[in-house]
């Protein structure tokens, strides 16, 4: 019986060691889950109470990407590129009937690169570039019909040079002369 009592015993005192041994594991297996899950892409999307797609977030080492956005006739209505919690490369935004709204490229939420603005019917509404958020070049404007609006030139930010302006029918309307934002007279 000496021998019973002292294998039970050894049994005993075995059980407390391995029950921490697998909660250890667990923990293990769980903090290295986490981990990988930080590190994993994946995508995440949010539905409409009647089962339609709102919203889809593309997901990079634990951040966000890219945010689609939809209208419920599900057609896209935005898709905007993320960087560090900022609008970083090109976004982009449509028309309840699926055309392009705009196109603008950001840098930090600024923009930054071309920027092009479209009528509902797909025209060119207007276009120019942007260096940090600021207007920079020869920014283009048009009518609805296809003929140009107005020619603006930009200097850091401020009107600068010929504005010149265009009837609808395509005829000059006239023009104004900017230095550093201020009209020359």
């Amino acid at each position: 019986m000496n021998k019973k009592t002292s294998n039970t015993a050894d049994t005993k005192t075995k059980k407390p060691w391995s029950k921490l041994l697998v909660i250890s594991l667990v923990i293990t297996v769980a903090l290295l889950g986490s981990f990988i899950f930080y590190k994993m892409n994946f995508y995440s999307e949010m539905l409409s109470i009647d089962g339609k797609k709102k919203q889809e977030n593309f997901y990079e080492y634990g951040e966000i990407t890219k945010t689609i956005i939809w209208y419920s006739n599900n057609k896209k209505e935005s898709e905007m590129l993320i960087k560090n919690n900022k609008l970083n490369g090109l976004s982009k935004w449509f028309y309840k009937n699926g055309n392009k709204k705009s196109e603008i490229n950001f840098k930090n939420d600024k923009k930054n690169g071309l920027l092009t603005f479209y009528y509902k019917d797909g025209t060119k509404k207007e276009e120019g570039n942007y260096i940090l958020g600021k207007p920079e070049g020869k920014h283009e404007f048009w009518y609805e019909n296809g003929k140009k609006k107005s020619e603006v030139n930009f200097e850091d930010g401020k009107k600068d040079g010929k504005s010149t302006f265009w009837n609808e029918d395509g005829s000059e309307k006239g023009y104004n002369n900017y230095i550093d934002g201020g009209l020359i007279r």
